[in-house]
């Protein structure tokens, strides 16, 4: 085969079941996409796929192929980790991975950071996937988990408490303190599957009965925005509710999540300086912050 690169193609095809998913993945066209798929199949000399109506499904040959595609694909990210890992510099490129729910305040701390390694551009991609650090799609995570794989190294940062935020706004309706029944609820839905989500739904059942959903959005900016506008009642982190003076806590029920916060990386990439730089740097900050709350 003279171009290895196009078993990346095949494989995001296989795996996504069409090429338009494939192209996004990559980062590339569409008819970039068909080329490289063209251009294995012809090298190969056989069709890989079945080209049908809903999307490219694997035939016998590239059924046949996978196992070995895939084994290439470990060995070369291996590889780049190894070389990426004795990278001796305080400078170049971070990508780091955060959860979009906002329960750490994260950029003052990234500024501190900044200032001090001038030299080393951050990246940040905030969202509700779980990015794989197994295939380099970030340096650095910062997510919550129960216990992290065995391929990631890290540290356990902490557990994070939060509590009924309103505005006073919203307060300001009520004569009397209202109970958590007579409150107007704004929840936060993931399109995706989340631990955090189940927690938040478990708390709320247990300790409101029969909850006045009012709103729900898939974005927790919005959540806060809902919330700071007077429309009713939200879940949010210590750490975040204080840093908005129009806000109050409308119970002293706190929820602490099962979850733990923690920042890992790929064992491979744990002695790159500036990834252990990095680490350091945000568990002391971010112990310090919750250690406030």
């Amino acid at each position: 085969m003279e171009n290895w690169d196009n078993l990346r193609f095949y494989l995001a095809v296989a795996r996504s079941g069409t090429v338009s998913a494939a192209a996004k993945e990559l980062a590339v066209t569409h008819a970039t996409v068909l080329r490289r798929v063209e251009q294995i199949e012809k090298e190969l000399g056989t069709k890989l796929f079945k080209r049908l109506q809903s999307g490219y499904v694997l035939n016998e040959s590239g059924k046949a192929l996978l196992p070995s595609a895939e084994e290439i694909e470990r060995e070369t990210l291996n590889l780049a980790r190894q070389f990426q890992g004795a990278d001796d510099q305080l400078s170049g490129k971070l990508r780091v991975t955060q959860p979009e729910n906002e329960v750490v305040d994260l950029y003052p701390l990234y500024a501190l950071f900044i200032e001090q390694y001038p030299n080393i551009q951050l990246e940040i991609n905030s969202s509700s996937e779980l990015v794989n650090l197994n295939k380099q799609e970030a340096d650095v995570a910062i997510r919550f988990t129960k216990q992290p794989s065995d391929l990631l190294v890290g540290h356990c940062v902490g557990k994070v408490t939060s509590g009924a935020f309103c505005s006073h706004k919203y307060r300001n309706r009520f004569k009397h303190k209202p109970t958590l029944s007579e409150c107007d609820w704004i929840l936060w839905s993931p399109s995706t599957t989340q631990a955090g989500l189940g927690i938040q739904y478990s708390w709320l059942k247990n300790h409101v009965s029969n909850p006045k959903v009012i709103m729900r959005t898939s974005s927790v900016s919005d959540k806060i925005s809902a919330i700071r506008a007077g429309i009713g009642v939200g879940l949010l982190s210590h750490s975040i509710a204080k840093t908005y003076d129009d806000l109050l806590e409308i119970s002293s029920t706190k929820l602490t999540s099962s979850l733990k916060l923690w920042i890992v990386t790929h064992r491979d990439l744990r002695k790159l300086v500036r990834v252990n730089c990095f680490m350091r740097f945000m568990l002391e900050g971010l112990r310090a912050q919750l250690e406030r709350n």
